[in-house]
């Protein structure tokens, strides 16, 4: 059944048994147990396959995404590059070891890894989000936002796209822009806590306090744990005059993270 991932486990457990050479089969459960979680588990039986098949290109791409969900950029990075090195026409490779350089602080590293990841897929709307991020962490707003309109252009659903554009022309101080661009973000996906955060952050930024705390409002009653929610509904709620309901909201964001400094 989807989402059984101890059951495809179980599955691939049993075909090792049977044909213990195959490095698909080490592959196969090692995917498993990176989608449950078991990071440790899927670097293992990664390591297994290339030990049977050093050649494994899809096993380098594979557990340098486990290695990056355990938060190893650097072990990623090298397994990415060896499956680039097996395979310079890996797009998927390209764009991983992006996002590891990006975890890193390595924005010139992400940035050549998308462009070399649109080269061979023009039509990524993925590579080009993410050479978006990266360009804004780098503050080339301008950049930033020319990459979230390609992504769309290539992918009119895509919401992490509009969010982003949306904070690239919110650091511009296009407030209006950014309203509109989470908007369109909040119609795709209802329930994202963050497009309402970041729509109320930017009404605030407008002076519309009213309109940022009903967003602030509705970003937690979609995550009840968003203490940066709390905290900026406080901070509208100030601005407005309105003292004890900010020093409720602080005090809710003290209870959820009592090192948040601010």
């Amino acid at each position: 059944a989807k989402g059984d991932f101890e059951g495809t486990i179980q599955d691939f457990t049993e075909a090792i048994y049977l044909n213990p050479k195959s490095a698909n089969n080490y592959r196969n459960r090692g995917n498993a147990k990176h989608d449950k979680g078991d990071f440790e588990g899927a670097i293992q039986d990664f390591t297994e396959a290339l030990r049977l098949n050093p050649q494994f290109v899809d096993a380098y791409t594979n557990r340098g995404n486990a290695k990056q969900s355990k938060g190893d950029f650097e072990g990623a990075i090298q397994d990415y590059s060896e499956a680039l090195r097996l395979n310079p026409q890996s797009e998927n490779a390209y764009n991983n070891r992006g996002t590891a350089n990006q975890a890193k602080g390595n924005f010139n590293g992400a940035i050549q890894d998308y462009t070399e990841a649109v080269r061979l897929n023009p039509r990524s709307a993925n590579a080009y989000n993410n050479r978006g991020l990266a360009k804004q962490a780098k503050r080339d707003y301008d950049g930033a936002i020319q990459d979230c309109t390609e992504a769309i252009r290539l992918n009119p659903q895509s919401e992490n796209a509009y969010t982003n554009r949306g904070l690239a022309k919110q650091a511009k101080g296009n407030f209006n822009g950014a309203i509109q661009d989470y908007t369109e973000a909040i119609r795709l996906n209802p329930q994202s806590a963050n497009a309402y955060t970041n729509r109320g952050t930017a009404k605030y930024a407008k002076g519309d306090f009213d309109g940022a705390i009903q967003d602030y409002t509705e970003a937690i009653r979609l995550n009840p744990q968003f203490a940066n929610a709390y905290n900026n509904r406080g901070l509208a709620k100030y601005d407005k005059g309105d003292f004890e309901g900010a020093i409720q909201d602080y005090t809710e964001v003290l209870r959820l993270n009592p090192q948040f400094v601010d």
